[in-house]
């Protein structure tokens, strides 16, 4: 890059012969705004990611504002091109503010966070000083150090507010997000000449061009991941966000200060962002604001203060700062008064079929716990489901009238479906879908993922869920014996939106890598005290490869829990089967029960009549050794009003070990649910709830209805 001399790198005002009148309220004012615009963008780009892919997100980012800056240039009296001797220093700030400063941004924000992303910018104007000395641009300044030192004390004590884990990212993510702000040093810098000769729109419209030029010959593939109409309005409001208010308007009021003041000075600036991110935050999404933030604003400010010449002798508003150290007080939004902290819990939910002895009275029937859980919504109603089949008269239509009521006071319905049987049972999912506040989005997991979308659960206002063996389907309510957990646990039910969320981003389209993983599997175990039991609850789920996080893969959980058996593993599934549909062996669990039992455990597996198939049932008989390991079969008895097609079964899918540790799920045992189809589960370390289990076990195993596994014909 081209040398110039520190009098030249001065601000017009500052150099020989200048006035010496410090910087006007116009620039603090432009640094205000830019501020505030690049604040947000750490929440807007974070959320943009949710659905959209990084490189694509770049892509559109800098083509809009690439578009918008030309029109700018034309629409502005002077040269439209940069000079000769100008264009290799545009060449390489547009290579710095775009492909390197916003790519590794972007990659590195999808990987951590948004305040440890804020936390990193704050050592812009630290690094612009240490760069400025050496290149010889600026003198060793006491007062600037110490300003700059004070401002990143605030940071720290900013984030130390939002918590420990906040600030705690993946280093992937950080040291990306460290060359981010690497590349936005030496923009910064370096950009400071070119602005004072060619002024600030001239100088960013150039390097924003040549942004968008750099970038251009990936967006066909980029953009070809995600298309527009793939996506959200919030997420096409993100792009237009990123791409006109931060790409546009934050560097042309970057550049414009550059053009009046000092770069490092302009650049201690970055430290106020953290601050307002969590004001935002706060503003947005409702977050409490604690002491530490307003401790941490005021040192920012001092140390923004610290930094200035003493020429400006303007005493910045105090009552910005009595605003700043008094918002560790400040209120909750007083829209609507905020519920009670939930209490968290857990509990067993059935179904059974009618005219059998399969009912519990102690444990809650779905068709009554499913509208309570309805009727309690606020804000949002969240379903998956394999498919949505309802019968005049039926149980299940006053769970579909709940929701429907929801939607009618304002509840956001999210309703999920495997694009497989759309066709089969297409009526209530139009019924749900002609409401408003409704949305149904079908979910082809075959074209994504290989399989279905197996998992039943729903999530109440992202705090109460329920998940189980119970499909959408008015006999799942009375003809078929059902099995699901009801819990409000902060973790747990985060975890299930993760699955989620990641699940409606795939089924509307967004790229094929899309995550959305808010909750680290590290947090598992969550300790519930109930009563006087302790439970130790650790989501899982399937398929491996399509999770949020690959550590709660099921299959894994499954052989470990059998391998921990030292004397009872009861099952209990509508279907199991040691190979797949083309013969290949699908031998994980198989084997950890023979281990079981080779270590004197009895292993007991309690199916569906469904089994009695050629290749299943054959493969079950070679299974079965009593005593070691027994397998019976359930036969429900037909339905006095006459006979219902995929009724009569049992279809709960559960597991005991030593009435201890426990599973319950959605997934049969066979290799597709495991490694193509989506499925969800819940271990549960209990002796409270395996003890019931195992008399739930011991009803069906006992039951008139069950036998004990017959020779195939």
């Amino acid at each position: 890059m081209d040398d110039c001399s520190a009098e030249e790198l001065k601000p017009a005002h500052l150099q020989a012969g200048g006035q010496g009148l410090g910087p006007g309220a116009l620039v603090y004012a432009a640094l205000a705004l830019q501020v505030t615009i690049s604040s947000g963008t750490f929440l807007v780009a974070k959320r943009a990611m949710v659905e959209i892919h990084p490189l694509t997100l770049l892509s559109y980012r800098f083509i809009l504002s690439g578009i918008l800056f030309v029109v700018l240039l034309l629409a502005t009296p002077g040269v439209l091109v940069p000079p000769s001797r100008a264009m290799r220093k545009v060449w390489l700030l547009g290579l710095f503010a775009g492909p390197l400063n916003q790519g590794l941004f972007f990659f590195g924000l999808s990987k951590s966070t948004p305040a440890h992303a804020a936390l990193l910018y704050a050592l812009t104007p630290l690094g612009v000083y240490l760069y400025s000395l050496l290149r010889g641009r600026e003198r060793l300044s006491l007062r600037t150090f110490v300003g700059i030192a004070i401002a990143f004390l605030g940071v720290g004590i900013l984030l130390l507010g939002r918590g420990l884990r906040a600030a705690m990212g993946p280093l992937v993510g950080d040291l990306l997000i460290l060359g981010a702000v690497i590349a936005w040093v030496i923009y910064t810098a370096e950009g400071k000449a070119l602005t004072a000769e060619h002024g600030p729109v001239r100088a960013t419209a150039w390097t924003m061009i040549a942004s968008a030029l750099l970038i251009l010959p990936i967006a066909p593939v980029a953009i070809h991941r995600s298309g527009l109409l793939a996506i959200s309005g919030v997420a096409v409001g993100s792009i237009l966000f990123l791409a006109f208010l931060t790409a546009v308007v934050a560097y042309l009021l970057w550049s414009f200060a550059l053009s009046r003041m000092e770069a490092s000075k302009v650049a201690v600036f970055a430290n106020l962002q953290p601050v307002v991110t969590a004001i935002g935050a706060w503003a947005l999404q409702g977050e409490k604001l604690t002491w530490e933030i307003g401790v941490g604003g005021v040192l920012v400010l001092l140390g923004v203060r610290a930094t200035q010449v003493p020429r400006f002798r303007r005493t910045p508003p105090l009552l910005a700062l009595l605003l700043l150290a008094g918002i560790g007080c400040a209120p909750k939004r007083p829209e609507m008064p905020p519920p009670p902290p939930p209490e968290a819990f857990l509990e067993l939910v059935e179904s059974s079929p009618v005219e059998t002895a399969l009912d519990h009275s102690d444990i809650p029937d779905a068709k009554d716990i499913w509208p309570k859980m309805i009727a309690q919504a606020r804000t949002s109603l969240d379903w998956a489901e394999f498919y949505a089949s309802n019968a005049p008269g039926s149980r299940l239509e006053p769970v579909i009238a709940a929701i429907e009521a929801a939607a009618d006071r304002g509840v956001r319905v999210r309703f999920l479906a495997e694009e497989k049987f759309r066709k089969t049972y297409p009526h209530t999912l139009a019924r749900l879908a002609s409401r408003r506040n409704i949305e149904v989005r079908p979910y082809d997991v075959a074209s994504i993922i290989g399989g279905v979308l197996h998992a039943k659960y729903f999530v109440v206002d992202r705090r109460q869920a329920f998940l189980g063996s119970q499909n959408f389907d008015w006999r799942s309510l009375e003809h078929i014996q059902e099995l699901g957990v009801r819990f409000q646990l902060p973790h747990a039910v985060g975890a299930l939106l993760d699955v989620f969320e990641t699940d409606w981003l795939l089924a509307g389209g967004a790229d094929r890598s899309t995550r959305v993983r808010a909750v680290p599997g590290a947090v598992f175990p969550e300790i519930l005290h109930q009563g006087e039991s302790v439970f130790r609850i650790t989501p899982v789920f399937s398929p491996r490869g399509w999770l949020p996080d690959e550590t709660l893969w099921d299959l894994p959980r499954l052989v470990e829990l059998i391998d921990s058996a030292k004397r009872t593993v009861r099952v209990q599934l509508l279907t199991y089967q040691s190979t797949d549909r083309e013969g290949l062996a699908f031998d994980a669990l198989e084997v950890a029960l023979r281990r079981a039992a080779a270590r004197g455990a009895r292993v007991e597996l309690l199916l569906s009549d469904w089994t009695k198939r050629d290749k299943m049932w054959q493969g079950l008989w070679r299974l079965h050794s009593p005593p070691a390991i027994e397998i019976r079969v359930e036969t429900i008895p037909p339905w006095s009003g006459g006979a219902i097609p995929y009724a009569r079964v049992i279809h709960a899918k559960y597991m005991v070990v030593d009435g201890q540790r426990s599973w319950i799920g959605t997934s049969n045992w066979e290799r597709d649910y495991f490694f193509k189809s989506r499925n969800v589960g819940m271990i549960v370390e209990s002796s409270a709830l395996g003890e019931r289990l195992d008399r739930f076990f011991g009803d069906g195993w006992n039951a008139p209805y069950s036998r004990v596994l017959e020779p195939p014909p």
